[in-house]
């Protein structure tokens, strides 16, 4: 059993893609893959590894875009995908993680000229929360796990929660 799955790669049941509902519009090319296998997880589906499965994968076509929009999305997908899809408490601690870490690496962000990117990143984060809680508030109702059971899900999967 693995935590999620990379949409590189996978194999899932229509079942599984008709009760989770869609991809996030929101989310562009980074972390939509674990903000579709949170919510499934939410749902009471695993995913299993297959080990003796070949997959070839020549190139990504979001690798050929700006390296930095790309940073940007990781980021902004990142949060918004805690935001939406962990549990409150899990989803708290983990953004107030990410602000402390951004604001304590400004100066490396600066001399990297990475700033304007985390910067865009953030207001991203604001501008979009409150469109990832409204969305959290309707696939939530269908979920078969409690904040507590995802928690331990979450723990069990990657040794801390």
């Amino acid at each position: 059993e693995i935590w999620g799955l990379c949409f590189a790669c996978a194999l899932l049941r229509s079942e599984v893609v008709k009760r989770t509902g869609p991809l996030d519009p929101d989310f562009f090319a980074e972390w939509d893959d674990v903000d579709f296998a949170t919510r499934a997880r939410w749902l009471g589906y695993k995913f299993q590894l297959v080990p003796a499965a070949k997959v070839l994968h020549h190139r990504s076509p979001t690798s050929q875009r700006d390296s930095r929009a790309k940073f940007s999305r990781l980021r902004r997908n990142r949060v918004l995908t805690f935001v939406k899809c962990l549990p409150r408490r899990t989803a708290m601690r983990l953004v107030i993680y990410r602000v402390q870490h951004d604001v304590g690496m400004i100066f490396q962000f600066l001399r990297r000229g990475e700033f304007g990117a985390v910067a865009r990143a953030w207001w991203e984060v604001l501008r979009l929360t409150p469109r990832m809680l409204a969305r959290r508030r309707e696939w939530k109702r269908q979920a078969r796990l409690s904040d507590r059971q995802m928690r331990i899900a979450i723990k069990k999967a990657t040794g801390n929660a």
